[in-house]
């Protein structure tokens, strides 16, 4: 056994196949296929089955590849050490689809020593992908987004995939539209005053991040949603499609004047979404890694004292 064979192992758990597993590694798919019989040999075990879909590991092979993740994780931190400070930074994450998490991003990057190297992986993605993508190493850390009656589903996930967690923020919903929007004259909104509106929700998502009351009702024929996938879009709907709306958490003072949008409370206040960090429990933060933690605590302060001053509203 030695540290390409652990390389490899880890690759095809996290492709779900040989064949995409090598062109990944600019290998060939025979020697890549002895590579992991050899490992398999070596440790005794079997590490993967094969289907008609691909390989995905046995139970015993997945106790191994964890280990392995986290061998190969202790090898970088190693390497890491013994870095020079002329030497690229490294840093990566996935986070939901929350402004204020890429405004605290931005402030962030523009912090850094700009004379110094360093490469930012950003991935903007919804709640199970990011949990996937940092177990698989993908990303060194990731935000999950819970809505409060799937935290318990989520929270059972984090402990089985040996992920440690720290809540970053608990928030209530808002309504988010175009200034010029009718319903942005009212404080405070209804659901009721919701229903001809047209919805814009994330795609992609595994639960619509509306509150409970207007999710349960189902969708009638007469209510109009719009699916989009990535922010960009969102604010763009936002300010050219009249009467649109969306479900969000606080988003900046200096996001909504550039977007000319307007933050509002409905009630009745249902539902709050909690924002959670998390790495491998084997992972060690850097300087970086806590730098940033550091600044996106200062930004969620920030956007509670605002939503507190704005809308008259606490927090969760």
């Amino acid at each position: 056994m030695n540290i390409s064979h652990l390389r490899y192992a880890v690759e095809v758990e996290k492709t779900g196949s040989i064949t995409r597993a090598a062109e990944n590694l600019y290998m060939g798919q025979p020697n890549l296929s002895k590579a992991i019989k050899e490992l398999e040999n070596s440790v005794g075990i079997t590490l993967f089955r094969r289907t008609y879909h691909g390989v995905s590991p046995t139970a015993k092979g997945k106790v191994f590849l964890d280990q392995a993740r986290e061998v190969l994780s202790k090898i970088q931190e190693m390497e890491s050490l013994y870095q020079n400070e002329e030497q690229t930074l490294a840093f990566s994450i996935c986070i939901p689809r929350a402004s204020y998490v890429s405004y605290g991003i931005a402030q962030f990057i523009s912090s850094l020593d700009q004379s110094k190297g360093f490469s930012i992986d950003i991935q903007e993605t919804n709640t199970l992908r990011t949990l996937e993508r940092v177990v698989n190493g993908e990303c060194n850390m990731g935000i999950m987004r819970c809505v409060r009656d799937r935290r318990a589903y989520y929270m059972s996930l984090i402990q089985e995939k040996h992920l440690h967690s720290e809540s970053l923020w608990v928030s209530r919903f808002l309504v988010v539209m175009s200034e010029s929007n009718p319903l942005a004259s009212k404080a405070v909104l209804t659901l009721d005053d919701l229903q001809d509106a047209i919805c814009l929700e994330h795609g992609d998502e595994e639960l619509p991040f509306a509150p409970r009351e207007r999710r349960s009702s189902g969708r009638h024929q007469n209510e109009k949603s719009i699916l989009v996938y990535e922010r960009g879009s969102q604010f763009d709907m936002l300010r050219y499609v009249p009467n649109t709306y969306m479900w969000v958490t606080a988003i900046p003072r200096p996001i909504l004047e550039s977007m000319g949008l307007v933050l509002r409370a409905c009630e009745p206040d249902s539902n709050w979404v909690e924002d959670i960090l998390i790495y491998p429990q084997y992972y060690h933060l850097t300087d970086l890694d806590q730098a940033f933690i550091d600044n996106l605590q200062m930004v969620r302060d920030e956007m509670g004292s605002c939503i507190e001053t704005d809308l008259g509203i606490s927090q969760p």
